[in-house]
């Protein structure tokens, strides 16, 4: 009998892009998150410290 372990070459490739593409794209969503509420939240920090 035949044993596969784990998926072939193409598809690991595939699947690593996959992985790359979403890695990257939450990277992003969360700088631009941080970007945007970042002076939100010391705003509201400075509002709730005052």
């Amino acid at each position: 009998m035949m044993y596969n372990f784990g998926p072939s070459g193409p598809e690991l490739a595939g699947c690593l892009i996959i992985f790359a593409v979403i890695f990257i794209a939450v990277g992003v969503l969360i700088a631009l998150g941080f970007q945007w509420l970042w002076p939100i939240f010391t705003h509201w920090l400075h509002e709730v410290t005052a």
